[in-house]
């Protein structure tokens, strides 16, 4: 049973760990900050850019901030 807490704590540690984790990526003056919950915590937008490029990029830097955080969660978890 002191396994279970042991493991329990552990858990609890990792998780932490990761809701720690942030990413932030910028690509055409659009910037964006991720949370290692997988939320966005800030978004910067160029208003010099029209609404379908804004949407372009946006989809971008959402895929490439995701990318980071799995690979960074993934090395926390080795």
């Amino acid at each position: 049973m002191f396994d279970q807490f042991k493991q329990l704590a552990k858990l609890r540690e990792m998780q932490k760990a990761i809701q720690s984790q942030r990413v932030a990526v910028e690509k055409e003056g659009i910037k964006l900050t991720m949370t290692g919950e997988m939320k966005i915590e800030s978004l910067e937008l160029n208003p010099a850019l029209d609404h379908s490029a804004t949407a372009l990029v946006l989809k971008d830097l959402h895929n490439e901030a995701i990318d980071k955080l799995q690979r960074s969660i993934a090395s926390l978890m080795q």
